[in-house]
């Protein structure tokens, strides 16, 4: 048994069963991967997988069984490579940041930029996906840390570090009404159509819960999930949506306009993902000082080491305008 191989059974069960998805992901063949699944079972003496023709469609029982301590396995090596890679040279290697469309377009830019040119030996990764499935990246350590809004329900593996509260914006097409009212409503904004969020984004229970408490059921047209492909819909009049602030720029969006609208609706705010127990080499504590200077390492080190999610001190907080 040797680690590639529960990398490859890991790694296709995260993909859903896709051997050709955790090929990819490892860099190597379908058939190699296939190998690697086969070698393991006969290895263990025991089938791990459903096989249907030419198809893995589920874990067996035995699977099921194993498929946490082979994960578990591939973690603890994963950090043993990176405490080894910090005491032999801090200053090279990679680190992977899972996080939305939107934090890498819109708020991650100029941290990266300036990450940069302070470890210009480090590679970074971006790894996005929705808020849930840059936790399960940071749990599973495929990333090293995420950043995301919130997650209903998080899993108990995943420490949640407040980093910034955001504000929202109404965007509509240039023009339109509730550009230029003086003051807004729920009720109000519920009158036109709403393009909108994939359920999987926080941004979508918090507006569904809103509109909910005052017993409205807007007319939702569109959900999508990056703020470019809400943009581009709204600019053609399919409707009006609610948007982080920072994903509006009136340079760039010109076909569409933006009013503030944070106070119709709960705080929400950008967080750090870090998995329990997790070792985090210097240039990560260095990456997130640099997105949210409050989080020292020592309050870093303090909360992973503890419970999951740390409190949402909003004094500490700076809005991101």
């Amino acid at each position: 048994m040797n680690i590639q191989q529960l990398k490859s059974f890991c790694e296709v069960v995260r993909q859903g069963m896709s051997v050709s998805a955790a090929a990819a992901v490892l860099h190597t063949s379908q058939p190699g991967v296939s190998r690697k699944l086969r070698e393991l079972e006969e290895e263990l003496g025991v089938e791990l997988l459903i096989r249907t023709r030419n198809r893995i469609v589920a874990l067996t029982e035995p699977g099921k069984k194993l498929i946490e301590v082979a994960c578990s396995i591939v973690a603890d090596a994963e950090r043993m490579r990176s405490i080894g890679q910090d005491l032999s040279d801090s200053d090279s290697g990679s680190l992977s940041i899972a996080t939305t469309h939107a934090h890498a377009c819109y708020s991650l830019p100029s941290v990266v930029k300036d990450f940069g040119m302070r470890r210009p030996r480090i590679q970074l990764s971006l790894l996005q996906g929705n808020p849930r499935q840059c936790g399960t990246f940071v749990i599973d350590s495929t990333a090293d840390l995420g950043i995301a809004a919130e997650i209903e329900n998080p899993p108990a593996e995943l420490v949640i570090l407040p980093a910034y509260q955001l504000r929202r914006s109404l965007i509509a097409p240039k023009g339109h009404p509730l550009l230029r009212k003086r003051s807004l409503s729920l009720h109000e904004i519920a009158r036109y159509p709403l393009v909108t969020y994939d359920r999987a984004f926080g941004i979508q229970a918090m507006l569904h819960n809103a509109f909910a408490s005052q017993g409205i059921r807007p007319n939702i047209v569109l959900r999508a999930i990056d703020a470019s492909v809400i943009k581009t819909y709204v600019g053609l009049g399919l409707g009006v949506a609610v948007v982080a602030t920072i994903v509006y720029h009136p340079d760039h969006d010109r076909r569409v306009g933006a009013r503030d609208v944070t106070s119709l609706f709960e705080p929400g705010y950008v967080n750090v993902y870090l998995r329990r127990g997790a070792y985090l080499r210097d240039c990560a504590f260095d990456f997130i000082a640099s997105f949210a200077p409050h989080l020292r390492r020592e309050l870093v080190l303090s909360t992973i080491s503890k419970s999951g999610v740390a409190p949402a001190t909003v004094s500490r907080i700076s809005p991101l305008l």
